[in-house]
Order: C-alpha cells, then sequence, then structure tokens
C-alpha cells in the first residue's frame, strides 16, 4: 500500500477560517445584489406604471387640444361670417344716409324754389 502524505501547513486553521469568512463575505454580497435586483424590478414596474399614466395623460391633453383648436376654428369661422353681415350692414346704412340727405336736399332745394 502505497501512502501519500500531504503537508498540512501550520497555520491551516487560519486558512480555513479565512476562507470561510471570505465565503460568507460573498454569500452576504450575493444576498443584497438579490435585493438590489429586486429593488430595481420594482423601480422599473413603477416607473413603467408613471410611463403609462404619463401616456394616458398626454393622449388625453392631446384630444383636449384638437377639441380646443376645432372650438378656435369653428369661433373664428362665426366671427368672420358676422364681420362679414357687419360690413354689409354699414354699406346698407351708408347707402340710406347718402339716400336720405339726397332726400334732403332735394327737398330743401325744392322749398327754396317754391320760397322764389
Amino acid at each position: 500500500m502505497i501512502f501519500c502524505m500531504i503537508l498540512i501547513p501550520q497555520d491551516i486553521d487560519d486558512v480555513f477560517n479565512a476562507t470561510t469568512q471570505n465565503l460568507d463575505e460573498i454569500i452576504r454580497q450575493a444576498a443584497l445584489m438579490q435585493e438590489i435586483g429586486v429593488d430595481q424590478l420594482n423601480q422599473i414596474e413603477g416607473l413603467q406604471t408613471l410611463l403609462g399614466e404619463s401616456l394616458d395623460r398626454t393622449n388625453t391633453l392631446n384630444q383636449d387640444l384638437i377639441r380646443v383648436c376645432d372650438d378656435f376654428t369653428y369661433e373664428r369661422n362665426a366671427c368672420r361670417h358676422w364681420e362679414t353681415i357687419a360690413q354689409q350692414n354699414q354699406a346698407r346704412i351708408a347707402g340710406i344716409q347718402i339716400a336720405n340727405l339726397d332726400i334732403h336736399f332735394l327737398n330743401r332745394r325744392k322749398d327754396a324754389q317754391l320760397a322764389n
């Protein structure tokens, strides 16, 4: 039978303890990283929710803006319509005033002729 002799250093307990401590630290760091990963996933989920809400709000504001634009166009066209009517009425009134002045002058001329 052949026996192999493995030389074990004197400070094997120190090496074992240091290795155990290192492994414990690796396990602790892995657990922290896992917690960070879970936190990041939760943050991503929250941000996705906020992004969805922002998109909904943006779409609502866009629809509101379209309605306001349509209302503005309607009001602008109505204003132009009434402006045209007002201009036409002003032209009619001016024509009537001129006709009244003509009648007034004709009446004065006639009165002057009758007085002579």
